[in-house]
């Protein structure tokens, strides 16, 4: 529960940070048009797809799991499911 908790956070976080409060300028005029803009588009494209690749890693984490406790059929085969973490 916790682990789906703090993906949820991280997933609305990351949500959060891709929005801006700038209005678009009608004119097509703002801070990310011309040769800075280009650079600043091309930044964004990358930073985008590394956070899908990252949802989708988190996605097939999930769905994995969700596959391991349905077929659980006893306590045993459940606690199988949970993820082994070190000491804490």
């Amino acid at each position: 529960m916790k682990r789906v908790l703090i993906a949820t956070t991280l997933l609305a976080s990351s949500l959060a940070f891709g929005q801006t409060n700038q209005p678009a300028s009608p004119n097509g005029q703002g801070p990310h048009n011309g040769p800075q803009g280009q650079q600043w588009e091309q930044r964004f494209d990358e930073v985008k797809a590394r956070h899908l690749e990252h949802i989708a890693k988190r996605i097939a984490m999930l769905q994995q799991a969700q596959a391991c406790v349905q077929a659980a059929t006893n306590p045993e085969a459940l606690r199988a499911c949970r993820p082994q973490h070190g000491p804490q």
